[in-house]
């Protein structure tokens, strides 16, 4: 009985860390794809369990060993009186009586030590009543969110003055402006720590800025419901967190409702929809522990399906083509080509191959936006971009990712004569 409970204990324990590594990896994923809740149930309902199963094997533990002291203390005293009887009688010697005596005590602390909790045991219940505590630790702040419940969100944003740091005395940001009008995509390029990927953390509300604010259809989002923001606005990251379940459930656990052709034509638009059916089992297939039997372009597309899936009308890319070669890239850009005809699309990009044909780019700086325009313009205008597109063209060839040389690879990306590249202007 305690064996059975112990291992009962042992693979729930199992279950809730692998869902815990599973959280704390996905965490920003789970919040922005509106998982939040759900996945807080399921850790309610894991550490209930393991706990109501730490309550009963410490019940069943005590029980024995309480019946077992008893059974020593019975058994002693009617050693005591058998045995005092026997040497009043004097067909006992003392002497044999006390050896005996000993001797049988000895076996019956060893009995009770069999009952008594193992120290392996023992380390697991002080590891879980560390957890317990974490769970039960009343001074977390619950997110506060507005009221506003948005009839239907048409995809137009505006920053207004945004100012953030991580850090006190070391700003991201400094006050940016913009605005992103509807069914539009934006590309935002900078350097590394210009801020791009902060801008997207704000607009999800992972962070809220120092001062300024931020827009969605003239609604600041601090006014909107958790459920709202996050409902209408989807991110695709370079290394998305997928579940380990089907590729189906994957995709329908945003979209409980959603039917399986909605499912089937999200999949379409994300350029996976082939892939799958080439899958033994197709959409019923496992993936594995965050997808890890999917290659990231494959992972990022099936991100895209569910973003799709989802119904979100704001879609977020983050460095998504960054680790991806030229062929698994062009996958992804015709996604994206595809989704923006009905959504406002936001992508962050070290690769400017992948952003050439937003509608308009926005270039960081020191946490400014410095410039903004079509590629076309800004290559020729804007000595920042146009050095950031000359370095990856350079990369290009030294990685040996293209046999074509270096104005060759720049006459590609920009559909024009180099002259101006090489011009003062750039």
């Amino acid at each position: 009985m305690l064996r059975e409970k112990n291992n009962k204990i042992l693979s729930l324990t199992d279950d809730y860390l692998s869902k815990l590594n599973e959280s704390i990896c996905g965490i920003r994923d789970i919040k922005a794809i509106g998982l939040k809740n759900i996945d807080f149930r399921i850790f309610s309902s894991l550490s209930l369990e393991i706990r109501n199963n730490n309550i009963e094997l410490n019940i069943l533990s005590n029980t024995a060993q309480t019946a077992t002291q008893a059974f020593n203390y019975l058994s002693q005293l009617l050693l005591i009186l058998i045995g005092g009887y026997f040497v009043c009688k004097e067909t006992l010697s003392i002497e044999y009586f006390v050896a005996f005596f000993s001797y049988s005590s000895i076996f019956n602390n060893s009995l009770l030590n069999l009952t008594k909790v193992n120290s392996s045991l023992q380390q697991v219940f002080s590891s879980s009543r560390r957890i317990f505590e974490l769970i039960d630790n009343s001074i977390y702040q619950e997110e506060e969110f507005g009221d506003n419940e948005i009839e239907q969100v048409v995809g137009k944003i505006k920053f207004e003055e945004v100012k953030f740091e991580y850090m006190s005395s070391l700003p991201v940001l400094r006050g940016i402006t913009f605005e992103i009008p509807c069914n539009k995509t934006i590309a935002i390029v900078g350097n590394s720590g210009s801020g791009k990927s902060t801008i997207l953390n704000l607009l999800l509300r992972f962070y809220d800025p120092l001062s300024g604010a931020i827009y969605i259809d003239d609604i600041n989002i601090k006014d909107l419901t958790e459920n709202k923001l996050r409902k209408n606005i989807s991110i695709v990251r370079q290394n998305p967190m997928l579940f380990n379940k089907s590729i189906k459930d994957n995709l329908m656990e945003v979209n409980p409702n959603a039917t399986e052709d909605e499912m089937l034509e999200s999949c379409k638009l994300a350029c996976i929809h082939d892939f799958i059916m080439t899958l033994p089992q197709k959409y019923e297939t496992y993936i594995g522990e965050n997808g890890v039997l999917l290659s990231i372009g494959q992972k990022q597309r099936i991100a895209i399906a569910r973003a799709i899936l989802k119904k979100s009308k704001i879609i977020l890319f983050d460095e998504a083509t960054s680790s991806l070669d030229n062929n698994l890239q062009s996958y992804i850009n015709t996604a994206i080509k595809k989704i923006s005809k009905n959504h406002t699309v936001i992508i962050v990009a070290h690769k400017l191959s992948a952003i050439i044909e937003a509608d308009e780019i926005f270039v960081l700086d020191q946490g400014v936006i410095c410039d903004s325009g079509k590629h076309e313009f800004l290559i020729q205008h804007n000595s920042l971009y146009n050095k950031m597109f000359k370095l990856e063209a350079e990369l290009l060839i030294k990685n040996g990712s293209s046999e074509k040389t270096k104005e060759e690879i720049l006459y590609d990306f920009n559909g024009s004569t180099t002259k101006a590249l090489e011009s003062g202007n750039c």
